[in-house]
Formats: C-alpha cells, structure tokens, sequence
C-alpha cells in the first residue's frame, strides 16, 4: 500500500514536469527567433513563466473546483483531515507549483537549442 501512496504523487509529478516541458520544447524555435533579435534571458524566461503558470492556475482551478465538489463521496474515506481542509490544498498547490517551476526552468529540450543548431 506504500508503494501505491508514493507512486501516486510521483506519477502526477512527472505528468505535470511532461506537460510543461513540452510546451517549452515545442516552442525552441521561437525562443530561438527572440534570442536572435535580440531578447535577453530574464526577457525569455519570463514568457517562458508567464505561458507555463496560466497552464497551472488554469488546471489548479479545474482541480479544486472539482475535489470541493466531490467532498461528501470522498469524506468517509480521509482519516485524521477534514475533506475540506485548507492545508492539504495549499500544500498539494506548493508542491506544484514547484513541480512546474523545475519543468519551466530545466525543459528536457534546451530552450537555445534552436540557435545552437542553425550555427
């Protein structure tokens, strides 16, 4: 039963790290275009940011809106919390926001690889 209980934030863990380093892999090509014009990298990484965090506050939103619609099927099943407790929903937030920092900030495609490629 361990096992299932870590490996259920860890798949969701990566599930966000996938997403998010897709969109900025997808995108190396116009990274590339705006290095090349001239934009620095607190210019790129702020786009980067901007596109990644409406992608979370947008899933997020979904999320909680549907774990609080949901919370008299899932009462019965917490022990020791409530099903509306504030402090696990912050905390699962924290814990992805991080998750999508570290994919926005460390893409598993170098947002420069573009510009190294037409050299």
């Amino acid at each position: 039963m361990r096992g299932v209980r870590r490996a259920g934030p860890l798949a969701h863990f990566r599930g966000n790290y996938g997403v998010l380093s897709f969109q900025v892999a997808r995108r190396t090509n116009e990274i590339g275009i705006r290095v090349a014009l001239g934009a620095n990298r607190r210019d790129i990484f702020a786009l980067v940011l901007r596109r990644g965090m409406r992608i979370l506050v947008a899933g997020l939103a979904v999320g909680v809106a549907g774990a609080l619609a949901i919370t008299r099927v899932k009462a019965h099943m917490l022990f020791g919390v409530s099903s509306s407790d504030l402090l696990t929903y912050a905390a699962v937030g924290l814990i992805l926001l991080l998750a999508a920092l570290a994919a926005l900030y460390f893409p598993r495609a170098a947002p420069c690889a573009s510009i190294q490629w037409s050299l």
